[in-house]
């Protein structure tokens, strides 16, 4: 899939905590884009008519690969096709859907599994046409024990009920285990994966973590590509990954210099 990258001025409003510029497929004019969307909603629709579950889950290796975008832009395109679709910002660590949207942030997802809300009052009828999303609310300080409660499975099964399609915009898998978690209530997991960024052994140490509790992987989402024919030109280009690190997106310690190092000594 593609993300847009434009000119030198608007690449200063790019979102300060992750470098990458927050746009929506209904307010851009790039057919690459827009099309590629389109293709992922056929495919998914496709793919997840022989589930029975309608809950599809996105996730990614680690931060800044573009999984928030995607997630939302993927909810948008089958929204476009006449369904009804809810997106839920499940990522209760380092949330980005009401930047996304332009929504609120007081109440989500944590103040309804705490019980401080109802979904009534907490969920943003038609950001879009046809899309309603929960924002994560409050950063809680226990989201593995949320997503692992009987409150979430419930929450869950009365959404799945009221709409068409559930997005599930979940944290990276390599970092933290609630993508995982959550893959027990989800109909398949999308990996989305940034050229220039996601390594191969990331990809199969994400694929591995998912086969391992049996998820239903249902693809990889090639996301950051500026221009096709350009990356066919110029090949693989290695970015860095300090300004994607583990600590600064709220996930641990991780060194991500480290893994560079260890990367460059192979």
């Amino acid at each position: 899939m593609f993300e847009l990258f434009t000119n030198k001025k608007k690449k200063k409003q790019l979102s300060k905590e992750s470098g990458i510029e927050r746009v929506t497929i209904q307010n851009i004019n790039n057919f690459a884009v827009t099309e590629g969307y389109k293709q992922l909603r056929t495919n998914l629709m496709f793919l997840m008519g022989a589930n029975d579950s309608n809950i599809i889950e996105f996730s990614s290796s680690f931060a800044g690969e573009g999984k928030s975008v995607t997630s939302a832009n993927s909810a948008i395109a089958i929204a476009q096709a006449s369904q009804n679709v809810l997106l839920i910002d499940c990522d209760l660590r380092k949330p980005v859907q009401h930047k996304v949207f332009g929504l609120k942030n007081e109440m989500g997802l944590s103040t309804i599994l705490g019980k401080m809300s109802t979904f009534e009052n907490t969920v943003n009828k038609n950001a879009v046409p046809n899309l309603d999303v929960i924002t994560s609310g409050p950063i809680p300080p226990n989201p593995s024990e949320l997503f692992a409660s009987e409150k979430m499975k419930k929450f869950l099964e009365t959404v799945s009920q009221q709409y068409d399609y559930v997005v599930l915009d979940t944290p990276p898998i390599n970092l933290v285990t609630d993508a995982l978690e959550l893959s027990k209530y989800s109909g398949g997991l999308v990996l989305v994966v940034r050229h220039g960024v996601t390594t191969y052994d990331d990809i199969k140490r994400s694929l591995g973590a998912a086969n391992f509790v049996d998820v239903n992987v249902l693809g990889v989402v090639l996301n950051g590509v500026q221009d096709a024919k350009l990356a066919y030109k110029k090949g693989y280009k290695k970015y860095g990954y300090g300004k994607y690190g583990y600590s600064r997106y709220g996930y641990g310690g991780y060194d991500t210099d480290n893994r560079e190092k260890k990367k460059s000594k192979k």
